[in-house]
């Protein structure tokens, strides 16, 4: 069973939809099923960790390891979200850093080499290769809204080059989660 709380929900600790989530994973835990929580991270660790404490794992998405490059296409600093991934990491958690892959804005070997140096220095052994997809396009339509993302599709090849180096590394790779 797989949760994705919103960040804003796990930033304000929402106290009653912590307390659920929490209290719902442990009672799955309890019955042996396996569960884990989608996140970018983007709250205060303590509120992270208190639902992590009841998953079987972290699916923890980090989409740039350039502060920068994070402000300008995010809008935030990545700082709180790497400082949480490696103190869940070092806490025993068991995390899976999915990395959603953007054309031309953090698919370079410079980013994914940073980024496997960080899981590798916190115990993390599996990272995901998320491709960009258009599949949300169509909501902007219904939103009467215009989409504005360009077509940010990673070439496969350059993917595949991308998932050789992390197994290069000793990294469980898996493309498209």
């Amino acid at each position: 069973v797989r949760f994705k709380p919103s960040e804003a929900q796990l930033a304000e600790a929402r106290q009653f939809g912590l307390d659920f989530a929490a209290a719902v994973l442990a009672a799955l835990r309890e019955q042996c099923i396996h569960t884990a929580i989608e996140t970018a991270g983007f709250a205060p660790y303590e509120h992270l960790k208190a639902v992590a404490d009841q998953c079987s794992r972290v699916l923890y998405d980090v989409k740039s390891m350039d502060d920068a490059v994070h402000r300008s296409y995010i809008g935030v600093s990545n700082r709180q979200i790497l400082d949480n991934l490696c103190r869940l990491a070092d806490s025993g958690a068991e995390v899976i850093v999915r990395v959603p892959l953007i054309h031309n804005v953090n698919d370079s070997v410079e980013n994914i080499t940073r980024t496997a140096e960080l899981a590798a220095a916190h115990g993390i052994r599996e990272i995901d290769l998320l491709p960009f997809h258009r599949l949300g396009e169509s909501k902007y339509a219904v939103i009467q809204q215009p989409y504005t993302m360009p077509d940010a599709t990673v070439p496969q090849e350059h993917i595949d080059a991308l998932a050789a180096l992390l197994r290069q590394r000793g990294f469980i790779v898996s493309i498209g989660g």
